[in-house]
């Protein structure tokens, strides 16, 4: 029978995120907490960890006196560099995961990783170092990713994954300014070329080209910053653009050249491909600003409503921690103790009704989960707490009757 493991990642410090190396330096504290079992190790191990830094555990014990049982809890922080595979697409304002994956040396048959949803997994936002470059989003995720079914592997990481990410969103501020303007400067200064009279054009060829060379090294440059990645940013779709524009102009000169024996002719040549070329600059600036701020800011604005869901949840969670101080207190779930009452004798009508009445006091709307019980049907994440006890008053009285 499988092994229940319950998961809880706290992110406690994000340092240098390495967008070249896509490496990243953390601390987190990964909390895991199982049946109490006599020399069980649940053989925890981080995927994408690549050098340990510090590294703390510890073992705490907790009794769960409803249902007579004894939890186990392994508590382990650790500081060190994990690996992250960057998405550039969105480059230079992206959003990048930053990510910790726990799995188990235990093979799928022997254990189950699971979410713990008793527990709010968290951030500490303060402890974010590098905030020069970047921005931190406030929400924290966890997905179970299931063993994969075509994994031959007899051994290893085959329990499937935990994995907790929280997002960062890079601060594009220094990019545009130094890189996208840089290239701006030179497809602008690329068309005061049409100064030179048509007859000298040679010395229109040669300067073009000398504004290409500059915009070759420019884009090594950026190159450089980069990871080897086989696909285009943004900003190297810009860049492009801008060489191909140069190409395309030094062409043009070199066209022109049959020509420049007639001055008249070339002077009404030169005006036209002027005028064309500001045209096609200035739609290609409107198509390119208009793509890329609009799936750039899809993509924040994702975040930003995972981070007022976040919110809300952590809201309700304090919510349910703060009904420990109230009427019901020595109970572990008022809600679970509902559950409780509505299976016992007729005295129950009057105990539930309380509890009724203080949900409705304390606590408006809340969103929970809990198992299917005799007489009660699942309740769902989205269900009001209200209501649920409400049906099981009405079950109690049936119950009496």
């Amino acid at each position: 029978m499988d092994k229940e493991v319950k998961i809880r990642i706290c992110f406690l410090l994000i340092g240098d995120i390495d967008t070249k190396a896509q490496r990243f330096v953390a601390e987190v504290l990964i909390e895991a907490t199982w049946v109490e079992l006599q020399d069980f190790d649940p053989k925890l191990v981080i995927t994408n960890l690549e050098e340990t830094r510090k590294e703390t555990t510890w073992f705490t014990s907790a009794l769960d006196e409803d249902a007579d049982v004894s939890y186990t809890t392994l508590h382990w922080r650790i500081k060190g560099v994990f690996y992250e595979n960057m998405e550039l697409q969105n480059f230079p304002r992206d959003v990048q995961d930053i990510s910790v994956s726990i799995s188990s040396d235990w093979h799928a048959n022997e254990i189950e990783l699971m979410l713990d949803y008793s527990k709010m997994s968290t951030l500490d936002v303060a402890n974010f170092q590098d905030d020069q470059e970047w921005t931190l989003f406030k929400h924290v995720e966890l997905e179970r990713v299931p063993e994969d079914p075509n994994n031959e592997v007899e051994l290893g990481y085959t329990a499937g994954f935990i994995v907790a990410r929280v997002r960062v969103a890079r601060r594009s501020k220094f990019f545009m300014v130094n890189n996208v303007m840089l290239m701006f400067s030179l497809i602008v200064l690329s068309l005061t070329i049409f100064a030179y009279d048509p007859g000298w054009n040679m010395a229109r060829i040669g300067s073009s080209m000398t504004l290409l060379l500059v915009a070759v090294a420019f884009k090594l440059s950026v190159a450089g910053n980069l990871p080897l990645i086989s696909y285009l940013t943004y900003l190297d779709i810009y860049i492009l653009s801008g060489m191909l524009f140069l190409c395309t102009m030094t062409i043009i000169f070199a066209a022109i050249s049959p020509f420049k024996s007639n001055l008249q002719l070339a002077l009404k040549i030169d005006q036209v491909v002027l005028g064309c070329l500001i045209v096609a600059i200035t739609c290609f600036h409107v198509v390119y600003a208009v793509v890329f701020f609009c799936n750039t800011n899809k993509r924040i604005k994702e975040m930003q409503k995972k981070d007022k869901d976040y919110e809300l949840q952590l809201t309700r969670h304090r919510q349910m921690v703060k009904m420990s101080s109230g009427p019901f207190s020595n109970q572990r779930n008022p809600l679970a103790e509902g559950i409780k009452l509505v299976k016992t004798s007729c005295s129950t009508t009057e105990q539930i009704q309380q509890l009724v009445e203080y949900e409705r006091k304390k606590r408006p709307r809340a969103g929970i989960r809990t198992p299917k019980t005799n007489g009660i049907s699942d309740i769902h994440d989205s269900v009001d707490i209200q209501q649920f006890l409400c049906m099981a008053l009405q079950n109690s009285k049936e119950q009496e009757c």
